[in-house]
């Protein structure tokens, strides 16, 4: 019986500096894939992603989203039998196009055209990870008469919060004051909340010309955990994944129950593991990441195929 293998495609939070560069010395099928995605994507956006001195959010997000399609056809290349795909926000565009759902150019214009509208929170909204249950920061923050949204329920006790950013401020306060675990999302502007209504129709029109239909595939989605709408279906998932929370616990509770020998974290920064194990505590899940940033990309992707070759491969 073969390894059944869940892959995990992390968020917006895990570029690196020279992350493409570092990748593409890996192997040269991880090179070719980056340089393929590279040239859709200076096509389309006229900007050069492989210059990696050139900073900027939506050169960074392809970027991501480059970085774990080459790693995701590596896994697959040596053996590794998907049965899950979950991707955290900007993840869900690369698991997404892995599950076949998309062409290259349509999720790169799909990302391209998502940004435009994140852009527009600049400077008003900001976000905070609370590592506590939506039950209790929902009671502080009506403690304190604080307005925000849940961003993203990560796992029973991990959530991320979104909101005017004096009122972030004051939630951090009040967290910090209290010695609650918290963190600041560094990244400018916010996501995954009711703000981004207002442009619907504006998005609607942004997007018609991708091309969406009804299929079926292994990807779990975290808007809709239960299917009620699938990403190729309509560009209505892609406006609600900009303004409902990403519930990536339900998603993984789906996975986890759909049943997984392997969980997979294809971000150069691995930061779903974590979560996605608060999500599955008492399973037999094995938990690997595919590299980790500050390491040699090259060794660390060695030991951890490794890894995974003797547990495809070992005796039942």
């Amino acid at each position: 019986m073969g390894k059944r293998v869940l892959f995990l495609f992390p968020g917006n939070g895990i570029h690196q500096k020279n992350m493409l560069a570092n990748l593409s010395k890996v192997t040269a099928g991880i090179k070719q894939c980056i340089e393929d995605i590279a040239a859709e994507s200076d096509r389309i956006t006229g900007l050069e992603l492989l210059d990696e001195s050139v900073e900027n959010p939506l050169l960074n997000q392809i970027r991501i989203f480059a970085s774990e399609v080459a790693l995701y056809e590596y896994w697959c290349g040596i053996g590794c039998t998907p049965v899950s795909l979950i991707g955290h926000s900007l993840g869900e565009n690369a698991a997404s196009y892995c599950a076949g759902l998309f062409s290259l150019e349509d999720m790169i214009i799909l990302i391209s055209e998502r940004q435009k509208f994140l852009e527009r929170s600049v400077g008003i909204l900001s976000m905070c990870a609370v590592n506590v249950s939506e039950k209790e920061v929902k009671r502080i923050c009506s403690e304190h008469g604080i307005t925000l949204e849940i961003s993203a329920r990560n796992s029973p006790n991990r959530v991320t919060v979104v909101g005017a950013d004096p009122e972030i401020q004051r939630l951090c306060g009040i967290l910090k004051e209290r010695k609650m675990d918290y963190f600041q999302v560094q990244a400018a502007g916010g996501s995954h909340c009711s703000f981004f209504e207002k442009y619907r129709d504006e998005f609607m029109d942004a997007v018609s010309g991708l091309h969406f239909e009804r299929k079926e595939s292994i990807m779990i989605s975290t808007v809709f955990p239960g299917g009620d709408i699938l990403p190729s279906e309509s560009a209505e998932y892609w406006f609600r994944h900009m303004t409902d929370t990403v519930d990536f616990a339900g998603a993984m509770k789906i996975a986890v129950k759909k049943g997984a020998d392997i969980a997979i974290d294809l971000g150069v920064t691995p930061n779903l593991l974590g979560s996605a194990m608060l999500n599955a505590v008492g399973s037999d899940i094995k938990w690997l990441p595919s590299v980790r940033f500050g390491t040699d990309y090259k060794k660390r992707l060695e030991e951890s195929t490794e890894k995974i070759k003797k547990f495809l491969y070992e005796e039942n």
